[in-house]
């Protein structure tokens, strides 16, 4: 009987036997999953709405299959988040902008222009209550009492060196 991967001759011990080896059984099994994972996969792109929003600048984009997890319209925005908001997960992004700071987070990093209103620095910026009640159950989330700052002056802030 001819092995049905690799073609080789092989005796088989039962009448069932396929494959001249284990090698060979789980190299069919490989591709046999993969095939099922790829169909699979289509099927699940196919269900998913292809038009998604830049959680950077807000412009609407669409997604291919083999990005389908694209969160930002250009490599730009996904830099551009990348250092305003490091590698944290979207989750806690939304979060942060929805509980902490009432949906203003985006709102007032760009009327700063992004940017540390103290150092000017671009990089690691943070969203900071001027009345420090960011930590409260009831955090004043106005627009004229956020700023935006990068992590080292948000830090010498409340260890009240500035």
């Amino acid at each position: 009987m001819k092995c049905e991967v690799c073609f080789n001759e092989f005796e088989p011990k039962n009448t069932l036997q396929k494959f001249c080896s284990q090698v060979c059984r789980r190299k069919s099994l490989t591709v046999r999953n993969s095939i099922k994972r790829s169909v699979k996969r289509k099927i699940l792109f196919s269900q998913i709405e292809k038009v998604k929003k830049c959680l950077v600048c807000d412009k609407e984009f669409e997604i291919r299959q083999q990005f389908r997890k694209q969160k930002y319209c250009s490599e730009q925005c996904s830099k551009r988040a990348e250092r305003l908001f490091g590698k944290k997960r979207q989750t806690d992004l939304d979060y942060k902008n929805r509980t902490r700071y009432g949906g203003n987070q985006f709102n007032v990093l760009e009327r700063d222009n992004y940017t540390c209103q103290i150092c000017e620095n671009t990089n690691q910026l943070v969203i900071h209550h001027k009345d420090l009640s960011g930590q409260s159950d009831n955090p004043n989330n106005d627009m004229d009492n956020l700023i935006t700052l990068c992590r080292r002056c948000h830090i010498n802030i409340h260890r009240n060196l500035i």
